[in-house]
C-alpha cells in the first residue's frame, strides 16, 4: 500500500475481520488519526484500544451510521478526513 502519512480515516465496520484487518493496513501505511466506527455493542471501543499506541490515535465510536449527526460528531472529530472506507 502507497504511504498515507498524515492522512486521516475513516473506516465504518471497523469491529468486524475485515475491517480489523483494513485498520492494521492503514495504520501501516502511516494513516493517523483513525476514527473507526461500528454498531453500538460491537466492541469496537475494545478495537480502538487494541489499536492505539504511542504513534498512532484510533478513536472507536459505537454508532449507527445512518444516524447524520451521530456520522458528523465523527467527522468532527478529525481535523478532516481524507479517506472513507466502508467495511
Amino acid at each position: 500500500m502507497a504511504s498515507l502519512d498524515g492522512r486521516t480515516a475513516i473506516v465504518t465496520g471497523a469491529a468486524g475481520a475485515i475491517g480489523r484487518q483494513t485498520v492494521r493496513q492503514l495504520l501501516d501505511a502511516g494513516v493517523g488519526p483513525l476514527a473507526i466506527v461500528d454498531l453500538p455493542g460491537s466492541g469496537i471501543e475494545e478495537v480502538a484500544a487494541e489499536f492505539t499506541s504511542a504513534t498512532s490515535t484510533v478513536l472507536g465510536f459505537g454508532i449507527d451510521v445512518s444516524d447524520r449527526n451521530a456520522f458528523g460528531a465523527v467527522c468532527e472529530s478529525l481535523p478532516s478526513v481524507d479517506v472513507l472506507v466502508n467495511v
